[in-house]
C-alpha cells in the first residue's frame, strides 16, 4: 500500500505543514510513501517554484524524506512533473528530482504529462528540449 499525502498548505492545518505523522495510518498499513511534486506553489498555482524552495517549504521534500527514512519506508514519486507555465522548460527542477530519486530509497516514478482539463503538464520533446536532455541525462532516452 502506498500512502501519497498531498504536499503544501491545502485547508489541512498541522497535517499540511509538515506533522505527517498526525495523519500517518501507521506502519502497519504503509509499505510505501508517496508524494506528488509538480514546479507551482500548491496555494498559488500560478507562482513557480526553484526545486530548492519545494524541498525546503514546511511540508516540503526534505522533511517528508526524512520522515520517510524514520519509518524505514521507500519513497515513491506517483505524480512528477513541469507545467507549462509559469516555469516551463526547467531543467533544474528535472535534475534536483533526479538527483533525489537517485540519491534515496526509491521505489518507484512516473513523469506526469497528462493534457488535463484541470491543468496542463508540460510533455517532455520540442516544448522542453532542455527539461528533455536532463531527464535523459539521469533516466535514459527510452530505449
Amino acid at each position: 500500500f502506498e500512502w501519497n499525502p498531498s504536499r503544501g498548505d491545502q485547508g489541512a492545518g498541522d497535517a499540511a505543514m509538515g506533522n505527517f505523522a498526525s495523519y500517518y495510518p501507521g506502519d502497519a498499513y504503509v509499505n510505501i510513501v508517496g508524494l506528488d511534486l509538480y514546479d507551482v506553489d500548491c496555494e498559488y498555482p500560478k507562482t513557480a517554484v526553484t526545486f530548492s524552495q519545494l524541498a525546503n517549504e514546511p511540508a516540503g521534500l526534505t522533511k517528508f524524506e526524512a520522515f520517510a527514512s524514520a519509518k524505514g519506508k521507500p519513497m515513491s514519486f506517483p505524480e512528477w512533473g513541469l507545467t507549462p507555465f509559469p516555469s516551463g522548460d526547467d531543467p533544474l527542477y528535472v535534475d534536483g528530482m533526479a538527483s533525489t530519486i537517485a540519491g534515496g530509497d526509491f521505489a518507484f516514478e512516473s513523469y506526469f504529462d497528462a493534457n488535463l482539463e484541470i491543468r496542463a503538464y508540460l510533455q517532455m520533446g520540442l516544448s522542453a528540449p532542455q527539461a528533455l536532455a536532463e531527464f535523459q541525462k539521469w533516466f535514459g532516452d527510452g530505449s
